[in-house]
């Protein structure tokens, strides 16, 4: 068993030193830059989504509803926002106007009871 152990470990160690070495021999170079292409990448998405046929068409109705939907919701979001800012301005003007009557009905108390 040590036997087969000791073997083992020396044909390891051998293979991991063989692939240092065979690693320390490899040359990099640089992918040469592919020149951009004229036709933009929406119109091959398109070309390659009606090639696939009804499957193709369908995900190119289900991207432009998602789009839209999207564009509306963003709308709806904004519209939203501006009229819990108008409520919040509201209830502001309104708190500080009762605060102002609970100043003066304190005061008249005060004075009532002085």
């Amino acid at each position: 068993m040590v036997v087969l152990t000791l073997l083992w470990c020396s044909t390891t160690s051998g293979n991991t030193i063989l692939l240092a070495e065979e690693h320390r021999d490899l040359t990099y170079s640089r992918v040469p830059v592919i020149e951009s292409q004229t036709t933009e990448t929406a119109d091959e998405i398109a070309e390659i989504l009606l090639s696939q046929g009804v499957a193709g068409i369908g995900l190119i109705v289900l991207g432009w509803w998602i789009k839209t939907t999207t564009q509306e919701a963003r709308a709806d979001r904004i519209r939203i926002e501006e009229r819990v800012f108008d409520l919040v301005e509201k209830t502001n003007s309104h708190l500080a106007e009762q605060r102002a009557e609970l100043e003066n009905i304190s005061r008249e108390l005060e004075r009532l009871r002085g």
